[in-house]
């Protein structure tokens, strides 16, 4: 954690020194409100490689929240984002005793703190790099078809609290005012992390009973549109005299 916020605050410098070196660069302060929904989905290669179940690999995820951005210019901005989020997975499967189809949903919330980088192009066009650090606030089981018989009430316990993904993304900016623009896009997230790290298998329920541990990592992997509303509130500019102000927009 530590080695990737000082790779970030290198790059943070490193671009405020190049553009420093501009003529009259303005910093920009913005804040907005965010929205996204996509899909969700947990890979796992031992259970995927499992006959008798079947991802869903259009299970629904979604969040809500805001970010802070500092800019620098049109072109390089850096985001903090805050995000509550609900993602999770289901299968389709078949008990062990007598082949019996149901439907198994894990159900899961979590908050979201995301630093990243974006690079916006004069036309609008715009590329996001980043980390996403994900704690897991709730998770729940349910089966449907069969009787459920276990993992109810202790099942955020078999989770990793904690896990990282990396972000990339895509996205156009519609100026609506002089202040105010409209993002839109897809982003893409995939967790470096484990999110079972003891073999925790997500799929056994005594309704069927695998044969095997899921020793493969389990890795959330999703897929979102976003929807974001940035306002500009303040801007710093650099005078030739080499001072300058915070100014706030009234």
């Amino acid at each position: 954690m530590k080695r990737i916020m000082l790779i970030g605050l290198l790059t943070i410098l490193g671009v405020n020194l190049s553009a420093q070196r501009q003529k009259q660069v303005i910093k920009w302060f913005s804040i907005a409100p965010k929205v996204y929904i996509g899909n969700s989905v947990f890979l796992n290669s031992d259970i995927m490689g499992d006959k008798n179940i079947s991802p869903d690999y259009l299970t629904l995820g979604y969040g809500y929240g805001g970010k802070f951005t500092y800019s620098l210019g049109q072109e390089h901005h850096f985001g903090l984002e805050y995000m509550l989020s609900s993602f999770g997975q289901k299968y389709s499967m078949r008990a062990s005793t007598d082949d019996t189809p149901y439907t198994k949903t894990l159900a899961m919330t979590g908050v979201e703190l995301a630093p990243y980088y974006r690079y916006r192009g004069m036309q609008g066009g715009f590329v996001d790099a980043g980390f996403k650090f994900t704690i897991l606030k709730t998770a729940e089981v349910s089966n449907a078809g069969v009787l459920q018989t276990q993992w109810q009430g202790d099942v955020l316990d078999k989770y990793s609290p904690k896990f990282t993904s990396l972000l990339f993304g895509v996205g156009m900016s519609f100026q609506l005012h002089d202040r105010i623009d409209l993002n839109a896009g897809v982003r893409f997230a995939y967790s470096i992390s484990d999110i079972t790290p003891d073999d925790f298998n997500v799929t056994d329920d005594l309704v069927y009973r695998p044969s095997y541990l899921a020793e493969a990592e389990t890795n959330p992997l999703s897929a979102n549109l976003f929807l974001e509303l940035n306002y500009y509130f303040a801007f710093y500019g650099d005078a030739k005299c080499g001072r300058g102000r915070l100014m706030f927009f009234q």
